[in-house]
């Protein structure tokens, strides 16, 4: 049996899906074009907004919208399934068994990473992501929550990024207020962070990405990308 085919669920936003996807190939791009991941994105924008269905109380309303185009590409013949949102993981029990069963999650990849509990991060979220709660792992918490205030900025932040804000310019932001939390690193918990991910400079302050943690799962699943070519 050759390397399942990836299903990408993305469009929330456009952007941060399309990123996730090229940084899938970047990190398979030592392999031969033949031996690369077999990779089918469907970005949907028209799904609807995440935190708007999480503060209007209707995770049904989200869960269908996400339950029926992860069993389109399930039909199409995707093998595994990632939901390139972090809030839509919010309705992760609203989603059928056998779609959770074919999904990837983002958060589970998150708290799982052997780096979690290493250093104090702030939680960089959408208010919705922030208020349903998902960023936690069992034991002492070595996350940090941003106050209103805060927690306000990184929200228009990312808005602004979906609309196409220079991602570079999202990193002085985010690094003034995780000094100001007295935090080590930040927690990219929204795929749009993910674009901001390539300007992160190396330094005292980390950031730890969901996407990225999930690309490491995705390497188990399609057998090992093995090292770089030298």
């Amino acid at each position: 049996m050759g390397r399942p085919v990836i299903g990408v669920l993305g469009g929330m936003g456009g952007l941060a899906s399309a990123a996730f996807v090229a940084s899938l190939y970047r990190r398979w791009a030592h392999r031969p074009e033949a031996e690369q991941p077999r990779v089918w994105l469907y970005a949907n924008p028209a799904i609807p907004d995440r935190t708007t269905m999480l503060e209007a109380g209707q995770p049904e309303v989200l869960a269908a919208a996400l339950t029926r185009d992860l069993r389109a590409l399930l039909a199409a013949g995707a093998d595994r399934l990632i939901i390139c949102c972090v809030s839509a993981h919010a309705v992760w029990g609203w989603l059928p068994p056998d779609v959770q069963a074919c999904t990837l999650s983002l958060v589970e990849a998150l708290v799982r990473d052997p780096r979690v509990g290493t250093r104090r991060r702030l939680v960089a979220a959408t208010t919705g992501t922030s208020a349903a709660g998902m960023i936690r792992v069992a034991g002492p918490d070595p996350f940090l929550r941003p106050g209103p205030a805060a927690l306000a900025t990184i929200h228009q932040l990312i808005y602004a990024l979906k609309a196409g804000l220079d991602p570079a310019a999202a990193v002085p932001v985010l690094q003034t207020l995780a000094r100001e939390a007295g935090a080590e690193g930040v927690v990219a918990a929204c795929t749009e962070l993910h674009l901001v991910a390539p300007h992160w400079p190396v330094g005292e302050l980390d950031l730890l990405d969901p996407l990225d943690c999930a690309l490491d799962a995705l390497d188990a699943a399609l057998g090992g990308r093995g090292p770089a070519a030298p």
